[in-house]
């Protein structure tokens, strides 16, 4: 009997153990996952605050570029016509603001020969070319992608053929430079049924070849670019929601689910298979040695090869967006309790600083081009008089002819004496009728784009002043005069003492939307190279001393 009781008492020990002992290490263990080996268990990592910033309620896009940090401030899923681009010293933990993006948000960034390049959505006035702004570090360009239509550009990549783009109107497209993004070719447009909606999404590289997230009339699928159109990868799960496709020994890793639950897939190039556990899993990250996920509810977790994983410190104040890995550190974004963008990461991380004032890509050429500017002119006043040029608002004869005109750089003054022109007085239907405009507001809105794209900064300082008028609409566009004069003034670097004091005499307007006043500190930046962001006294206060 002694025996039997010795025998109860050890099991009973044994099971209190086993028990206290799953108790104390439940960061350990999840659904359908088993106990690492020895050797693949690694220190956790706990990351820290290392930048909050506002006005708009997200940080994404996190790209390390010439010993900084960059990222993107903005509105997730709103065309409220913002995106502001901001920048972190590491070893100080300053964050500096760079650049507005005339945009509802910002597209994925990429380093490609040595300049950072961010795609866009022209949320404002969706005249039909794709957008991509690229800095040096010091120096910003906008360029365009003509081959219309286009309404959105989403992410770039890196190919041997050259820098592809994606963009899209309801069909899915790619565009391809290979002069790093002074000219482009139309590469793919997805067939796409004029009842659907298609788009391409999470390009990567993956043994050689190209491969993607397609959605479309029939499924959202993984797909590999064939050389002539993209080939659904069967084994992988069709039409259930996936994103943070990353490539990681030797296979493409990715976040598949339906709801709020997400589960771990990969792909060899051969078959597909589910690893690891479920669960709330916001993005995926790899640094080449781990793969790293982040939840909704701000939990980190890594894992070698995805079937063993270990849970690190959670995330405070705040709730994950995207999750990144750069230069070998790792770092999450997202929004903040308070209101404003948020990163957490390890303070004092190292970012290679790259080579110093790579040249910037232009456009746009140094001279005009030897065309009889006269009767250019002439031709344009005429088509500016014609109530027919105003018709069909999306893709016109006036805008066109516009378009085609500041591509041959006309000289100083020529869009800006077309200002004057009579106009008839007309109102035109736009964006499916949700919208009515004047032949007034069209004409101006093509002059001071052609005046943007020929590089000419001729806008009269007098449409900066007027009052805010315009009304919120669901699909947040506006053709307010000061609004696509601030736009130029930016692209074209126009910085006279008058175009500087009314801008930032703008900043203390009162009506103006916070949106539109972003806009304006982005102009200001830009055409000054002061950075002082959203602080309004600091802009007065400098102002006020070059006076």
């Amino acid at each position: 009997m002694k025996k039997v009781h010795s025998a109860l008492f050890l099991i009973g020990a044994l099971a209190f153990t086993a028990f206290m002992f799953f108790r104390a290490a439940p960061d350990m263990w999840s659904e359908d996952l088993k106990l690492p080996e020895q050797q693949h268990i690694i220190a956790p990592v706990q990351l820290e605050i290392i930048a909050q910033v506002g006005p708009w309620p997200t940080i994404s896009r996190l790209i390390g570029y010439r010993g900084r940090l960059w990222f993107a401030n903005s509105v997730k899923g709103r065309n409220h016509n913002s995106a502001d681009i901001w920048s972190l010293d590491p070893a100080t933990g300053t964050a500096r603001y760079e650049r507005n993006l005339f945009s509802q948000d910002a597209g994925h960034p990429l380093v490609y020969k040595d300049l950072l390049y961010w795609p866009l959505e022209d949320a404002l006035l969706s005249f039909g070319n794709g957008i991509v702004d690229v800095t040096n570090g010091e120096t910003w360009q906008s360029l365009t992608i003509a081959n219309q239509p286009i309404y959105h550009t989403s992410q770039l990549l890196a190919h041997p053929d050259g820098l592809f783009a994606v963009t899209g109107t309801r069909n899915a497209g790619l565009q391809l430079s290979q002069d790093a993004g002074r000219s482009w070719e139309e590469f793919y447009i997805h067939p796409t049924p004029t009842t659907h909606v298609s788009r391409l999404k999470e390009l990567t590289i993956f043994k050689g070849e190209i491969y993607a997230s397609l959605k479309d009339a029939k499924i959202k699928r993984l797909t590999r670019w064939t050389g002539n159109d993209f080939q659904t990868v069967r084994s992988w799960p069709l039409n259930r929601y996936f994103n943070g496709l990353n490539v990681h020994q030797g296979a493409i890793y990715g976040l598949v689910g339906q709801g709020r639950e997400r589960e771990i897939w990969k792909f060899d190039g051969q078959k597909s298979l589910r690893v690891g556990f479920k669960g709330p899993f916001t993005d995926l990250a790899s640094d080449g040695k781990n793969l790293w996920l982040v939840t909704r509810d701000g939990h980190l977790w890594s894992s070698p090869k995805g079937e063993q994983w270990r849970r690190h410190g959670d995330l405070a104040k705040g709730k994950p967006v995207s999750i990144h890995s750069i230069s070998g550190y790792i770092y999450v974004a997202g929004t903040g309790d308070d209101g404003r963008g948020i990163i957490w990461g390890r303070a004092g991380a190292k970012i290679p600083s790259g080579p110093q004032n790579p040249a910037i890509v232009l456009q746009v050429g140094a001279k005009s081009r030897n065309r009889d500017w006269d009767n250019i002119g002439q031709e344009l006043d005429r088509l500016l008089a014609d109530r027919a040029s105003y018709q069909n608002f999306a893709n016109n004869s006036l805008w066109n002819r516009i378009d085609q005109i500041a591509r041959d750089r006309p000289p100083s003054g020529f869009f800006a004496k077309r200002l004057a022109v009579n106009f008839p007085d007309q109102k035109i239907s736009a964006f499916g009728g949700s919208m009515e405009l004047t032949t007034k507001d069209l004409a101006y809105a093509y002059l001071l784009w052609g005046m943007k794209q020929s590089g000419l900064g001729e806008v009269p300082v007098a449409f900066l002043k007027d009052r805010w008028q315009s009304k919120p609409n669901s699909y947040e566009k506006y053709f307010e005069l000061e609004l696509n004069a601030i736009r130029t003034i930016q692209t074209t670097g126009q910085n006279d003492t008058q175009t500087v004091k009314a801008l930032v005499d703008r900043l203390s307007y009162p009506d103006d939307p916070i949106w539109f006043r972003s806009q304006v500190i982005g102009t200001l930046t830009a055409v000054s190279g002061q950075k002082f962001g959203y602080d309004i006294a600091a802009w007065q206060n400098w102002a006020s001393e070059k006076d």
